[in-house]
């Protein structure tokens, strides 16, 4: 069975991949660094687990950053986050053998650089622990 960490991760990559707004607005979703992708694009940043539980039950939570790449107005990097936040927020709530409390966004950030760069950045928690049976 695949870790917490690897199976939100991947969950996370689908869930951005299959979005129909961030498909027709990204030209990439990839995992780690993607310094040669054209932008727009979609990155899958830090994966952070750690242990977590309720009374009756272990389990782990994670927190995952996405990050989006543009240049050009902020109006576009704004819609792509936004089309991002509400894809994550939707995660499912069994997942490859884990049952989940849902997605929980943490923190959003918008930002320019000197340069013209745009990012997005979006964390996101999820905590989660083996379903039973």
């Amino acid at each position: 069975m695949a870790s917490f960490e690897q199976v939100v991760r991947d969950v996370v990559s689908a869930a951005l991949t299959d979005d129909a707004v961030l498909r027709a607005g990204l030209n990439r979703v990839g995992d780690g660094s993607a310094a040669q992708a054209a932008l727009p694009y979609a990155q899958i940043g830090e994966v952070l687990g750690s242990g977590w539980g309720t009374k009756d039950r272990a389990g782990r939570e994670v927190r995952v950053s996405v990050l989006l790449f543009d240049r050009g107005d902020a109006v576009r990097i704004a819609a792509l986050s936004g089309a991002a936040e509400l894809a994550l927020s939707a995660l499912p709530r069994l997942i490859d053998g884990w049952e989940t409390g849902g997605a929980m966004i943490l923190r959003t950030r918008l930002t320019q650089r000197a340069d013209g760069l745009r990012t997005g950045q979006i964390d996101v928690r999820v905590r989660g622990w083996l379903a039973a049976g």
